[in-house]
């Protein structure tokens, strides 16, 4: 039997909601929980309608209040040391990383922007370096997952790959000269490992792990 699925949804809300929610955040107009009420609620829309139209695999875990990438380095710990130690929620050291801060006593600008593949989109560049500690600081995937199941949907979580991650990042400013990105995959794997044991804990069926550079010819220059 062939399955219809789609590889995720547009994440700023139908009416841009997303967008303006962030903004009013970032301007002092609103509070963490309101944004993330926003939040909720996009998903909840962008769920049921995909349900709506009768797809068989609905994805879940890619929606972002920023970008995915990031979203992928704060939960696996990949946070450059200019960002800890700031006095800042989880929910602002993320926008930090993004955009930069210039605010209460803070001044960190925001990490490398670079274009995701050929589209217009920028993705926020990962730094590593042999000092990055990897650790699952939250499972987003096992969070949406349960967000959707409590509405009654089934969904199929989306998780950016270890070697797509690896590969989009770039050597940290304590990175020794020869280090390479690609190098922490040993360390990077086990926590996937945990990621992947906590969703199957959960009853998920089926993960879509995204790994884009499998079919680029890079691949071949990371095939050992």
């Amino acid at each position: 039997m062939v399955l219809s699925s789609v590889l995720g949804f547009p994440r700023i809300g139908k009416n841009r909601e997303v967008k303006k929610a962030v903004e009013a955040y970032w301007a002092g107009k609103s509070t963490a929980e309101e944004l993330q009420a926003v939040a909720a609620e996009t998903r909840k829309y962008n769920w049921t309608s995909i349900k709506e139209q009768g797809v068989d695999l609905i994805p879940s875990g890619e929606f972002t209040l920023y970008d995915h990438v990031l979203d992928h380095s704060a939960a696996f710990n990949a946070i450059p040391p200019r960002y800890v130690g700031l006095g800042l929620s989880d929910l602002d050291v993320f926008f930090a990383m993004g955009r930069g801060r210039q605010a209460d006593g803070v001044d960190v600008p925001a990490a490398e922007m670079k274009k995701w593949f050929d589209s217009n989109y920028h993705y926020v560049v990962p730094e590593l370096s042999e000092k990055t500690e990897f650790k699952l600081n939250y499972n987003k995937a096992l969070n949406e997952y349960k967000e959707a199941k409590a509405l009654g949907i089934t969904t199929r979580p989306v998780v950016l790959g270890p070697l797509a991650f690896l590969i989009l990042a770039k050597p940290g400013r304590e990175a020794s000269p020869n280090f390479q990105t690609i190098s922490l995959l040993p360390k990077l794997l086990p926590i996937y490992k945990k990621l992947l044991s906590e969703l199957k804990a959960e009853g998920v069926q089926s993960v879509q792990i995204d790994e884009p550079h499998l079919v680029m010819d890079v691949a071949e220059q990371h095939a050992e």
